[in-house]
């Protein structure tokens, strides 16, 4: 519908386009903390102390959950709930692409 020369939007279709929004807000904090827990965790896993000096093991350990949970946070954003064979394929394949340090570009 037209008014006044624009479109009319609805408040519906208005609060679904908010919720669009923020939910690739979330998305991207969610990649951008998995990315850097990932990246944190590498840096500790190529260290060659990493299992023979105690402070370095507790920082691998502890880097190794924190990529665990932001994976897990993400992926569930991505993937939404609840989850199917399909939507983890596919988070697989972006998995890769954000490890790569490629960047999305949508095709739909």
């Amino acid at each position: 519908m037209i008014v006044n020369g624009k479109p009319y939007i609805t408040d519906e279709e208005t609060i679904r386009e908010m919720d669009r929004a923020e939910e690739a807000r979330r998305l991207q904090e969610a990649c951008e903390y998995f990315v850097a827990a990932e990246r944190h965790f590498q840096k500790l896993d190529a260290r060659s102390d990493k299992a023979s000096n105690p402070k370095v093991n507790v920082c691998w350990w502890t880097a190794l959950e924190e990529v665990y949970q932001r994976e897990k946070d993400a992926q569930r954003i991505f993937v939404g709930q609840p989850a199917t064979l399909e939507g983890n394929k596919l988070w697989a394949r972006f998995r890769t692409m954000l490890l790569a340090g490629g960047k999305l570009v949508p095709n739909a």
